[in-house]
């Protein structure tokens, strides 16, 4: 029985879990309370990729690969399940990539709702599964639903494949042929990584075909995961994802900080207010024991001053521990001088290239300096794109910017460029 209320998404259909009732919804919209959002993101794809790039630029070239290869034709959002650098220039990354727009329309539902909820991508519950489950050896984790099968390969340090197989629809023969795929995609990954796949887990919904309708030739065991009885609309039944869901924790949501401590906090509202009440009492206590303690320390001063007076000494001093009270003060002076993140976007716009759309920015806070990340792309030829280019970066630099790291890439109507720069805060 789940502990908390539950959504999920598979396919554009909604369901609601509660306790032991599964129910379909039209949208998220009914939902009224604080809830765990896990959805297979309309319009993503989850895939491996070995990826020539260091580890903290993986994301914007894998963005760069997808468009070039014409997957989308917009910008592109990646949710990275795993990465590890492979080598002195590569890195292996396990991801979910959607458009921009429909990944921020998920956010911003969760934000506008009065209720907290939190959004997690389908395949961190599938990558949560094959972490636990793959101890002995390389696996595959397969979610059959409906006409589709998600899968993931791997061990718990190395993801080497996933994907999402489609069947036209549920009948028989399309299953068995989903299945076919399955097993064909899972002996490619066998001969394209030289390893061998000796378990396979399936994890089962509603409407997951039974094990009596599969082929009868695949080639491993199916050790599928301790389903759990539910009621589906009325009818009994025996999933096994609930079971995968709580490999999750709430750090592996793609939600904003804010609504990650937001939900966290109603859960621990109860023993906050308990530790608050406690905290009340124990400080009314330390300020009766500290009002007691200083009038003492006040009176001895007062006879000290005294007897140091009658014989002509000066009393000394007090040593005062100024430090962390400086160390503080010159924070709080570094953030009131730092540029906001709408004044690096007015430094970005004085000089902005014609054609000109960002992809990405990102403005990070260091002691004394801050560090901005910009990708984007421009609509132009190549000629007017560069000088544009150049134009930008030489403004950059007269704002007071250093760039510390720059790549600039391009076709013949469009261009795109990555930039690191840098501003010390004075």
């Amino acid at each position: 029985m789940m502990e908390r209320s539950l959504v999920i998404e598979l396919a554009g259909i909604f369901y609601r879990v509660t306790g032991r009732e599964i129910e379909s919804i039209v949208d998220l919209k009914e939902i009224e309370d604080d809830c765990w959002f896990i959805t297979d993101f309309g319009e993503s794809v989850s895939r491996t990729a070995t990826v020539e790039s260091a580890p903290k630029y993986v994301e914007v070239m894998v963005r760069k690969s997808l468009q070039e290869a014409g997957e989308f034709d917009e910008p592109v959002s990646v949710v990275t399940h795993w990465k590890k650098k492979k080598g002195p220039r590569a890195t292996d990354i396990f991801y979910t990539a959607l458009p921009t727009r429909r990944y921020y329309q998920y956010l911003e539902d969760a934000r506008s709702r009065e209720a907290s909820m939190l959004i997690f991508p389908l395949y961190a519950v599938l990558f949560g599964v094959l972490k636990k489950a793959a101890a002995k050896g390389p696996c595959a984790v397969v979610f059959q639903h409906g006409r589709f099968a998600d899968m993931v390969i791997g061990t718990p340090k190395r993801t080497y494949y996933s994907n999402r197989c489609v069947a036209f629809d549920e009948g028989p023969e399309q299953i068995e042929s989903l299945w076919h795929t399955v097993r064909e995609d899972i002996r490619n990954t066998e001969s394209d990584h030289r390893i061998q796949v000796k378990r396979v887990l399936p994890i089962t919904w509603v409407d997951t075909v039974s094990e009596d309708r599969l082929p009868g030739d695949l080639p491993w065991d199916l050790e599928a995961l301790e389903g759990e009885a539910v009621r589906f609309e009325g009818r009994p039944s025996s999933v096994s994802f609930l079971g995968a869901v709580r490999t999750l924790r709430s750090g592996m949501s793609v939600s904003g900080r804010a609504e990650k401590t937001a939900f966290l906090g109603k859960k621990a509202l109860p023993f906050v207010n308990g530790a608050a009440l406690l905290a009340a009492l124990v400080l009314l206590g330390a300020g009766f024991w500290a009002e007691t303690r200083s009038e003492r320390i006040r009176a001895q001063l007062r006879s000290a001053r005294t007897r140091l007076a009658g014989i002509g000494v000066p009393a000394a001093v007090p040593t005062v521990e100024y430090e962390g009270i400086y160390r503080f003060i010159r924070e709080l002076d570094d953030y009131a001088k730092a540029p906001s993140f709408g004044e690096i976007l007015d430094d970005l716009d004085r000089f902005h290239p014609d054609g000109m759309a960002v992809e990405l920015l990102e403005a990070s806070y260091g002691k004394g300096r801050v560090e901005v990340k910009l990708y984007a792309r421009i609509q132009a030829p190549f000629l007017n794109a560069y000088k544009g280019y150049q134009r930008l970066c030489r403004g950059l630099r007269r704002m007071g910017y250093q760039v510390e790291t720059e790549e600039f890439d391009t076709t013949i109507n469009r261009s795109r460029f990555l930039l690191r720069l840098e501003k010390g805060i004075k």
